[in-house]
């Protein structure tokens, strides 16, 4: 091999390495390797215009802007007893595009939320490929008070996290698996707590809308007050849907938050007040659909719907020794549920079984529209009302010690919950 080469590859190497050759080819690459093909060639107008700019920026240095990676949530590693736990904070949680309050939930992995039968109803969840109806085997909590409730009309475990409002979320842990005491009912496949912030990182006014007549506002904030701290949130939100019937989904939300840290202690009292109405889009029967009788957004009963209420009192307190934890909290919460579905139409309610309730049922010949009068006076419709009161009080303490060179946390709790409930 001669010489020259060789030369001439290392002269190459060199040029590419050097900053001013990695301006020329990132940027005029082409002309670049057209110019020093013909180096006998006179230059064009173009290429002198490359080399004007080349000389001008010979000193040019690229710099790139920081680029911050946030984690998915927080490292506990030597903290947590199983890869099945975690920690998941407001630095994730609000960048995830939620349509409804419960896809927080969707921060645990594996975990899925979605809804049928109305925004106002509490969603149907979803957990390592099991179906957890609306929260049967997943115990969630906010701020250590149930969300479950028990021998609900509509089913057990009944989850409704309508209230929740994600911008004042803090932490959300969970926990995986049946493998934990402490988590007690309704955890057979898992559980979660949410925190709420007693300080938010900075005041909140938001309006948002679209379509189908969705609009949603918020104004929320803290401030000092005497020697604590206030936390406060109002919301409201609308939504139709895409739907022929509309959702007519109205929603009103708040919270109030008072705090106070001082030395080992730290207390907070927290009031959540939640009311909601809508119209649910129930299922259709599909050979109605496909004789062209209704369409995909319709809806054959639209008396279909609901309204709740939910209000709640919180108090906690927290004692962190040395070496020990001591908390206590007392909680008081009001639910209401009026829930109108129905699931077979006129089955049961017939101008046979009912002839004088379905006189009008006629209309329910192939290619025509059911009236919406008829369901005034028939039909099958159901109604599931909910009405309840549910106290509780929890007390633990614990104490961080170790036993040779391993960790141990011995921990005594005891909890107490009452449930009063009005059926109709």
């Amino acid at each position: 091999m001669s010489v020259f080469p060789i030369t001439i590859f290392f002269n190459v190497i060199k040029k590419l390495v050097s900053h001013k050759a990695l301006f020329v080819s990132a940027i005029f690459a082409s002309t670049s390797i057209q110019a020093k093909n013909t180096e006998n060639t006179p230059l064009k107008p173009d290429q002198i215009a490359v080399q004007e700019v080349f000389k001008k920026n010979a000193q040019l240095r690229v710099v790139f802007s920081e680029v911050l990676v946030t984690g998915r949530a927080d490292t506990l590693v030597g903290i947590a007893d199983s890869a099945s736990q975690g920690n998941v904070g407001q630095a994730q949680l609000k960048y995830r595009p939620i349509i409804r309050p419960g896809e927080v939930l969707e921060a645990v992995p594996g975990f899925i939320a979605t809804q049928h039968s109305g925004e106002g109803k509490a969603n149907q969840y979803f957990l390592r490929g099991f179906n957890l109806d609306h929260g049967t085997d997943f115990l969630t909590q906010i701020e250590g008070v149930p969300v479950n409730q028990t021998a609900h009309s509509h089913g057990q475990g009944w989850t409704d996290t309508n209230f929740l409002i994600p911008e004042l979320i803090e932490t959300l842990e969970f926990k995986k698996g049946n493998y934990y005491a402490d988590t007690g009912d309704f955890s057979s496949a898992g559980s979660a707590n949410i925190r709420y912030f007693n300080r938010l990182p900075e005041n909140i006014i938001r309006f948002t809308g679209g379509s189908f007549d969705y609009y949603r506002g918020l104004i929320a904030g803290s401030r000092q007050l005497g020697k604590g701290e206030l936390l406060y949130a109002g919301e409201v939100v609308h939504n139709d849907g895409p739907w022929t019937t509309g959702n007519n989904y109205l929603k009103l939300n708040g919270v109030l938050r008072y705090s106070r840290e001082y030395q080992n202690h730290s207390w907070h009292v927290t009031a959540m007040a939640t009311q909601s109405d809508w119209r649910s889009t129930d299922q259709i029967p599909r050979r109605k659909f496909k004789q062209g009788a209704i369409g995909r957004f319709d809806a054959l009963d639209p008396t279909d719907g609901g309204n709740n209420q939910r209000y709640s009192l919180t108090g906690e307190w927290n004692l962190r020794g040395e070496n020990s934890l001591t908390a206590f909290m007392a909680y008081g919460v009001y639910s209401k549920l009026n829930l109108y579905s129905n699931f077979s139409f006129f089955l049961d309610d017939n101008e046979t079984v009912n002839p004088v309730g379905c006189g009008g049922i006629s209309g329910l010949s192939v290619n025509s529209r059911v009236d919406p009068v008829l369901f005034n006076t028939c039909g099958d419709q159901i109604g599931q009302p909910d009405d309840r009161w549910t106290t509780g009080f929890k007390g633990s303490h614990t104490l961080f010690h170790k036993i040779g060179s391993f960790d141990s946390e011995p921990h005594w709790a005891y909890k107490c919950v009452t449930i009063i409930s009005v059926m109709h």
